[in-house]
């Protein structure tokens, strides 16, 4: 397994943890994510990622970017939160893929808000 794997299944696990509660009930930010970023021997990158959060409370999706990923969740979630996504809580990660850049990431963003990207996730993510 190389460190980009490797990286990924960490950032999975901690996800997990997160979504299902598992994590400590009191922590620094930092002490649990750290700064996660993952290297390659040959140069070093920022992970990006597009995610779908669905609100089983109140049948909403929600899909967007961060290159991270851990506190973007808890930022959604937060009692602070003072966004859309407040009115809707709590969320629940239940999909997101991987890209090497910012603007791949983005370009699939625009890609599942699309009707076609949505009907996508309800079809196959959400599964009603």
């Amino acid at each position: 397994m190389n460190k980009l794997q490797n990286c990924n299944l960490i950032l999975r696990k901690k996800i997990f943890d997160i979504v299902i509660g598992t994590a400590p009930a009191t922590f620094k930010r930092e002490s649990i994510f750290g700064s996660l970023f993952c290297f390659s021997p040959f140069n070093s990158f920022l992970m990006f990622y597009t995610y779908v959060l669905y609100s089983e409370k109140f049948d909403k999706i929600y899909i967007g970017y961060s290159s991270d990923l851990q506190n973007r969740i808890i930022a959604h979630n937060h009692p602070k939160n003072k966004g859309w996504t407040n009115k809707f809580k709590p969320w629940k990660l239940v999909y997101y893929e991987t890209f090497e850049s910012k603007k791949e990431a983005l370009i699939r963003e625009k890609q599942l808000k699309s009707a076609k990207g949505r009907a996508f996730i309800h079809k196959n993510i959400i599964k009603k």
